[in-house]
């Protein structure tokens, strides 16, 4: 055992201490490594699964066009009118607690497109505004589109809206 007041000691802990940051440099490289991985197979999933994202994106882009065409979404303010959200990011592959996003429509110089955020906790990270079918099935999510599109078509969109105009 070496006396802890030796440059010996000093040596030792130091090479103690260069084996740690190895060690967990290793293990972040692996997660990084992991999560690429993970990545990479998730968009060759949703490039296997453009074609249903197109029609999901056509189809909710149809449903915006007719609606902000009706009496009741002209009378209301359509800077607060949520249609959708969710604890899944659209813009992104991930989520969970304290993860969000919100779908609105969105009507600039006579030209229906929707929007997009992306937040997380009280932050929010990202606004995007879709005005082409192709953009919105190219970067929004299919679990997003498609569960957004089941909120739409059940029906359940319309007591979501009524809601949160209540609220």
């Amino acid at each position: 055992m070496v006396e802890k007041n030796t440059i010996e000691y000093l040596r030792q802990t130091t090479k103690k201490a260069e084996k740690q940051r190895e060690v967990k440099e290793r293990g972040e490289e692996t997660e990084r490594w992991r999560e690429e991985e993970k990545e990479k197979k998730f968009q060759e999933s949703e490039q296997k699964l453009l074609p249903e994202k197109l029609e999901l994106a056509e189809r909710i882009f149809i449903w915006c066009r007719e609606f902000s065409k009706t009496n009741e979404f002209k009378s209301l303010d359509e800077s607060k009118l949520k249609i959708y959200s969710s604890s899944i990011y659209a813009l992104k592959r991930g989520g969970g607690d304290g993860c969000w996003s919100r779908f609105s429509i969105s009507i600039e110089e006579g030209s229906v497109g929707v929007v997009i955020w992306d937040g997380y906790k009280w932050m929010p990270q990202k606004e995007k505004r879709f005005t082409k079918i192709g953009e919105l099935a190219n970067e929004v999510s299919y679990d997003y589109l498609s569960n957004l599109w089941k909120h739409i078509d059940s029906g359940r969109v319309y007591a979501y809206i009524a809601n949160n105009i209540t609220h």
